[in-house]
């Protein structure tokens, strides 16, 4: 999802987390906490990162938006289910993008 296209988009733009964060005004930190899913941010962010990667067809904007309909299906599952709503949202808030993937696909092959 987002963490990872992100990595990839700049690894093969051969651009350090240094070279985006002076390019588009960011922290070498945030940008490493998108690319590790621990932080969201907007489509005017991804925007800024696309042109510095190059990046084309809003890969990145798409991507971001994946995982956040990721997590909105996630919180639909918990709240359906209000004995296990707190712990789930507590956890889906400290996992990455591909973990709660592995986590949406586990609780549905349970249905």
């Amino acid at each position: 999802m987002l963490a990872a296209a992100l990595k990839d988009a700049r690894k093969r733009a051969r651009k350090t987390l240094r070279d985006v964060a002076e390019a588009t005004g960011l922290s070498i930190g945030f940008i490493s906490d998108i690319e590790h899913g621990r932080r969201r941010t907007t489509p005017e962010v991804l925007e800024a990162i696309q042109k510095v990667l190059g990046v084309k067809d809003n890969a990145l904007i798409k991507a971001g938006q994946e995982s956040q309909l990721l997590k909105e299906k996630l919180r639909f599952l918990y709240e359906s289910r209000p004995q296990s709503s707190f712990a789930l949202a507590r956890l889906a808030e400290d996992l990455s993008d591909e973990d709660l993937l592995e986590m949406l696909k586990t609780l549905e092959q349970k249905r």
